[in-house]
């Protein structure tokens, strides 16, 4: 009676999802698969991926175990030589356009993405052209008093000059052109402060006269009363554009648009290059019979014109009691090379066999 007991050992990782993403894969863990002489079959664990080639399935009866899924692929079938391409067919009309489709229901608002990092500041762009003058804003709220400054050399006192006797406010008069700016005087002393006078009509503001010469600073005297606040003087001329700021936080992700009409098809474009993964062959290696004389061996299979094993397997089958025979190893020994090893322990005069198979891929170069 001979008893297979295929057993895969392990696939590597990154051709395990590799596998996992193009070869059929069917839930197999959970209903029956239908059995197929011309397929291979294995069962793949969910968490590890350690995966175990196994014999086609029986039907109503499980293949994997509940935390394994069935991952199986065609024997490599006979290829003849390729055909010589034929000639492109003609361009066929161009059909009419379709129907506009129902508009579609608006989608839900997606989740207000992370804040992207501040960018690096631009350079300065160039000054624009000065704006017109806007209207006089109100008077801003006054300032937190600064510290006091250090106090200066006192200066001499003058004297205090006489007092005049207040005269009545008088109508103020229009404003006379300028005349010619005389020279500057010396600054007499400064007498004491008198009594603020009524504030009279604001007259009519006379053109400017020409700057004179700077007189010598007289000496500093006591601080007088706060005048009256005078008229805002006009908006001087905006200033260079300063530096760019800093990129502030990406505001909130705006609903998305309605769905435009669909456009004409295309042309179908040209075939791509046929992928790695179907490259991939089922290799079998050459069945190798021991004796009873014979308590361990091991065989090894060695990929096609230089090629890349991607997994393997062995089985092991006797002629004896199938208890006899067990698998004691299945592991690559080199890129190109899978090894698989057993023992066998005969009680009468029977004979045991250990075979090889695996998956490889053609080398690139």
């Amino acid at each position: 009676m001979v008893i297979p007991s295929f057993l895969l050992l392990g696939l590597r990782k990154p051709v395990a999802a590799m596998l996992a993403g193009t070869i059929v894969i069917s839930s197999a863990a959970v209903a029956p698969v239908a059995p197929s002489s011309t397929r291979i079959y294995a069962c793949v664990d969910a968490t590890t991926h350690a995966a175990r080639i196994v014999a086609p399935p029986v039907p109503r009866r499980r293949l994997c175990d509940v935390s394994e899924y069935v991952v199986s692929w065609q024997r490599d079938p006979a290829k003849g030589d390729p055909g010589a391409t034929g000639p492109a067919g003609a361009d066929g009309a161009q059909g009419s356009a379709g129907a506009d489709g129902a508009q579609g229901a608006q989608g839900p608002q997606g989740d207000v993405g992370a804040i992207g990092p501040a960018g690096a500041d631009g350079l300065p762009g160039a000054a624009g052209p000065t704006g017109p003058t806007g209207p006089t804003g109100p008077d801003g709220p006054d300032g937190a008093p600064g510290p006091a400054g250090v106090d200066g050399v006192p200066g001499a006192p003058g004297p205090a000059g006489a007092d005049g006797a207040l005269g009545l406010q008088g109508e103020v008069g229009p404003a006379g052109p300028p005349g010619p700016t005389g020279l500057t005087g010396a600054t007499g002393a400064i007498g004491p402060s008198g009594p603020t006078g009524a504030l009279g009509a604001t007259g009519a503001t006379g053109l400017t006269g020409a700057t004179g010469p700077t007189g010598a600073t007289g000496a500093t005297g006591p601080i007088g009363a706060t005048g009256l606040t005078g008229p805002t003087g006009a908006t001087g001329a905006t200033g260079p554009a300063g530096l760019a700021g800093a990129i502030g936080p990406m505001g909130p992700q705006g609903e998305p648009g309605a769905q435009g009409e669909p456009g004409a098809q295309g042309e179908p474009g040209p075939q791509g290059a046929p992928g790695t993964l179907g490259a991939v062959k089922l290799v079998e290696g050459k069945i190798e019979t021991f004796d009873a004389k014979t308590d361990s061996a091991s065989t090894s299979l060695t990929c096609p014109d230089d090629g890349i094993v991607l997994a393997g397997g062995g089985l092991v089958t006797t002629t004896d009691l199938p208890w006899h025979v067990m698998l004691t190893g299945s592991y690559p020994t080199d890129p190109s090379t899978w090894t698989v090893a057993g023992a066998g322990w005969m009680e009468k005069e029977g004979t045991w066999t250990i075979q090889a198979w695996a998956l490889c891929m053609p080398s690139k170069g």
